[in-house]
């Protein structure tokens, strides 16, 4: 549904193909807005192209008959029809990438973050594991084991050894969390489609959760691009048939096609008797189309500030008035002298202004509002008159509408200290969109950038997130992260909201993953120092990981992964989204140390006091076992608190979470511990006492760090 046409001359005859039909020798026609499908040659006509996602340079270069047009480039102004003389991997764009040494895609704080904690958690896990087998080998022991009897995992005491080293490295590696994260965003993307929004890049909805500026194109975006012509002042000396026939001389010669042409061309029509010998269609930089008839006759229209002419207190204070009711004003120049190239003749006399009005859409109010209510500043660039833009910005309620400014005749210098205390932006050129969009990201906003024309490409390849509008140029699209396939402005809130709950449920379920992690982590550290000092419980083994992969098997999977999965499905909160690594990490860390506090009760308890747990040679699998049962009751409290506020679904899914995982442990009692290595000779009594004692300790210490969270949480709100 997003796929640009192309228009192809098959039989004589225009046809739109996808780009993957055209084929070599097939004569295309190009226009403003167009993105250039494959290599070809112009054969007729010329055209301005901006070959910067090729090069890198922003220049408009001209282009003429018999000269070449490179894939992935556009075309800026101008109409031509050109053959293709290479596709595919014979074009030129194609060998450009093959020699690329990385692909640009938006950056992922959570994906990078994962990376990191692989890599890490990879090296440190190897790392335990060779220190831990040397450490429990070259111990001194009084049995006369050697080192190769020790570790071996023949002998029993090498084959527990080995169990909770191969324990130890499976639950350090937070795999699920790379399947979690791909889902999460797959989940995101299925959700923006049902409303009609089509994503370009997976990543791309992180970078949108974290939006809180909002740059608009207005035409298009904040209006509804419907334009149409309310009045045409004739200046003295000019009558409106002389007008009429100048601008509908300009629309059949230079063949422009965007809002403001066809407005245009409906009012006024598209033909003329003459032929002319210079022809310059619209380009956003001049902002003026003109031309010069072979008679030496001279045409131009465009803005009032980028037009050669006398300046006229009386014309300025029209355009103003207008620009105070939401009308556009265009100026009509005629003269009898020739233009020499860019060059139009100097002081030109105004032969009549047109006003144009562009309406603003239905529900731009009440989205603007939506938008603001999340936290985000809305800013306003447009190539329009900066009172029009703020007349425009008053109506749909953005805050800082009367902060306006235009941009004609300023420096890089100046735009810059103006964006501080600017919301609107008038008369700005496609690099001045881009300036105000690097300059707000420097000021530490996360930006996105919505819009629809070739002027606005710029600015959307700067922002950490970019919109078009299906309506848009095949360019823009191409660029943008985002589609709005229906053309609506009522998608960006739901866009934004959707994102933010999805990263915010992706953070909360990595939370569940790096728990584990970081308590395999720490029981490995602390059992490695142990191993010097502390023999096992009831053995004369040195101290080693005593937790195996059976033992884990609950935790994993049914207060992890199945919550997690279900949990990425459900609506969550659409709160801003700050930093992801240091949320992540402010969920897990107090679950994770407290899960190694109930783990080490136990063990504490069988080294001071073995009697209160059992006896001889079953202190050790009683201790393991109160252990298991501890963190994994526990790993559900912290599930529950992952889950936040709890609704009907969330509730479900943590009772079915909560009853499968104590019916494994019910499973596992019937069976004699053979299904999660555990071990229940020690009367029900004690276990009982142990663990209420053990989670309730737990609770407390857990309920004082939530508490101590809120309290922050509060005094930042105040």
């Amino acid at each position: 549904m997003a796929s640009p046409k192309v228009k192809v001359l098959r039989s004589g005859k225009e046809v739109l193909l996808d780009k993957d039909e055209i084929v070599l020798s097939d004569i295309i026609l190009l226009e403003a807005g167009n993105q250039i499908p494959a290599d070809c040659r112009i054969v007729m006509g010329s055209c301005k192209i901006d070959e910067s996602i090729i090069t890198g340079e922003g220049d408009r270069l001209e282009r003429k008959e018999g000269e070449t047009l490179y894939s992935g480039s556009y075309v800026v102004s101008g109409k031509c029809r050109a053959t293709i003389t290479a596709i595919g991997s014979a074009s030129y764009a194609e060998k450009l990438q093959k020699k690329a040494s990385f692909f640009a895609r938006p950056s992922s704080q959570i994906s990078s973050f994962i990376w990191r904690v692989i890599a890490v958690c990879s090296i440190v896990s190897l790392l335990l594991a060779v220190a831990g087998v040397l450490s429990y080998g070259l111990a001194q022991n009084t049995t006369g084991e050697s080192f190769w009897d020790r570790i071996n995992p023949a002998t029993p005491s090498g084959h527990q050894f080995f169990g909770g080293l191969t324990g130890l490295i499976v639950a350090m590696l937070p795999a699920g969390m790379f399947l979690l994260a791909s889902l999460s965003l797959t989940v995101g993307v299925i959700q923006l489609s049902k409303r009609k929004v089509f994503v370009q890049d997976l990543h791309a909805i992180e970078s949108l959760s974290r939006v809180d500026a909002i740059c608009f194109d207005k035409t298009g975006t904040l209006t509804t691009g419907a334009m149409s012509v309310t009045d045409v002042t004739c200046m003295k000396g000019f009558h409106r048939a002389e007008v009429g026939y100048a601008i509908a001389s300009i629309l059949h010669h230079t063949q422009d096609h965007n809002l403001t042409s066809d407005a245009l061309r409906e009012y006024f029509g598209d033909h003329s008797a003459d032929s002319a010998r210079l022809v310059m269609p619209f380009d956003p930089n001049r902002k003026n189309s003109y031309i010069t008839l072979d008679v030496g006759v001279t045409y131009a229209m465009g803005a009032y500030d980028f037009l050669p002419v006398k300046k006229d207190p009386k014309v300025e204070e029209i355009i103003a008035e207008n620009a105070k009711k939401g009308i556009r004003t265009l100026v009509l120049c005629i003269a009898e002298k020739a233009a020499k190239g860019e060059d139009l003749p100097s002081n030109m006399p105004i032969a009549a202004l047109i006003s144009i009005v562009d309406h603003i859409r239905e529900d731009a109010s009440e989205n603007v509002a939506a938008l603001q209510q999340k936290g985000v500043s809305i800013y306003l660039i447009s190539g329009d008159d900066a009172a029009l833009v703020s007349y425009l910005g008053e109506l749909a309620g953005v805050k800082g509408y009367e902060h306006c400014v235009n941009l004609t005749g300023k420096t890089d210098e100046e735009i810059l200290a103006l964006v501080r205390n600017n919301k609107i932006f008038g008369r700005a050129l496609p690099e001045q969109k881009a300036l105000i969009v690097a300059e707000l990201k420097r000021q530490g906003h996360r930006v996105a950038m919505v819009g629809d024309g070739v002027n606005d490409i710029l600015a959307m390849k700067e922002a950490s997130a970019s919109v078009a509008m299906a309506s848009g140029s095949d360019a823009t699209k191409n660029v943008a992260h985002f589609v709005s396939l229906d053309n609506g402005f009522s998608s960006l809130p739901q866009i934004l909201s959707i994102g933010r709950r999805v990263i915010h449920g992706l953070e909360r379920t990595c939370s569940l993953f790096l728990s584990k992690t970081f308590f395999a982590g720490a029981v490995a550290t602390i059992s490695l120092i142990l191993s010097f000092f502390v023999k096992m419980p009831g053995t004369d083994t040195p101290f080693y990981y005593p937790f195996s992969l059976a033992n884990l098997v609950v935790w994993e999977i049914f207060a992890i992964a199945l919550p997690a999965f279900f949990f990425i499905m459900e609506q969550g909160d659409d709160t801003p989204v700050t930093n992801a690594k240091k949320n992540i990490i402010a969920n897990f860390l107090p679950a994770g140390i407290i899960e190694v506090l109930i783990a080490a009760v136990p063990f504490l308890l069988a080294a001071f006091a073995p009697d209160i747990i059992a006896s001889g040679t079953t202190v050790l699998p009683a201790a393991k076992t109160f252990a298991v049962i501890g963190f994994t009751a526990f790993a559900f409290v912290f599930l529950a608190k992952v889950f936040n506020h709890m609704n009907w679904l969330r509730f479900v899914i943590f009772i079915v979470s909560l009853l499968l995982g104590v019916g494994c442990f019910v499973i596992d009692y019937f069976v004699g511990g053979s299904f999660l290595g555990l071990s229940y000779d020690t009367p029900p009594l004690t276990y009982t006492f142990t663990l209420l004692g053990t989670i309730g300790g737990a609770i407390l210490l857990f309920a004082l760090v939530i508490t101590i969270e809120n309290l922050k949480d509060k005094e930042k709100q105040i």
